[in-house]
């Protein structure tokens, strides 16, 4: 069965709550929540009797929402660097240096639309922006891309500054991750297109004709 993502816009009188995020954390089924912003709206979710459990990612509002900070945060995300600090809890990579090209941020042409999202979006909200961002690199880490994603977007809410993204790159570690950030989720996460040297593509010709003759 499908899964569907819906878009709610709340307001809320925060003194009754001990945060926004989910606290009581554990594998699903999980416990609830009701102390939570998160934990509460899950809990009435529920009572629309889904057939998988509902979980609600929160993203705060922001009318300063600074994309000029966000391009200036991807620029210093070029090129050769150690990653070390964007690189996920589980990854086994020993060798963290990548080199990113680029880092392009461009507003979508059509409402919610990129040539690779799916499904398209359904309906035309004139109130919101849509940003496409595309990465490109001779590879990836583990959750880099979305640990990438976060940080730009945590620059533009102006919940860091640029000072932190030049931290994490300067000093690049486990522990060097900025704790305000929380790693962006997949969705919307898409590899568009992979690219091979002349030189990978005539060794893998000649391996597959040395196999076939």
């Amino acid at each position: 069965m499908s899964a569907f993502r819906y878009l709610m816009n709340i307001a809320y009188i925060g003194a009754p709550f001990r945060g926004s995020q989910r606290q009581v954390v554990g594998t699903f089924p999980r416990k609830d929540d009701p102390l939570t912003i998160q934990g509460r709206l899950e809990t009435a979710l529920k009572y629309l009797s889904p057939h998988q459990e509902p979980v609600v990612y929160l993203s705060s509002s922001s009318k300063t929402f600074d994309v000029n900070k966000m391009e200036e945060g991807a620029k210093l995300l070029e090129g050769h660097h150690d990653f070390r600090s964007f690189v996920g809890k589980g990854s086994v990579d020993k060798v963290t240096r990548r080199c990113v090209e680029y880092i392009k941020i461009e507003q979508a042409v059509k409402t919610g639309y990129s040539p690779y999202s799916w499904p398209n979006f359904a309906s035309e909200i004139d109130d919101y922006v849509f940003l496409n961002i595309y990465i490109k690199s001779n590879g990836f880490l583990y959750r880099q891309v979305r640990r990438i994603i976060a940080a730009l977007v945590a620059l533009a809410d102006g919940k860091v500054t640029i000072r932190d993204i030049k931290f994490m790159l300067e000093i690049p570690s486990r522990h060097s991750w900025c704790p305000q950030l929380k790693t962006a989720p997949a969705h919307g996460l898409y590899l568009c297109q992979v690219e091979y040297s002349k030189e990978d593509l005539d060794t893998f010709r000649a391996d597959l004709e040395s196999d076939l003759s």
